[in-house]
């Protein structure tokens, strides 16, 4: 269970740092 969780909580990691980084780019290209 514990390891499920992990992972389940990497993935959601990684969906915050992918629209970071979508965020970033966008604002990159504005500038």
């Amino acid at each position: 269970v514990f390891i499920r969780d992990t992972i389940h909580e990497m993935r959601d990691t990684n969906k915050i740092l992918v629209v970071f980084i979508f965020f970033s780019i966008i604002i990159l290209i504005d500038l």
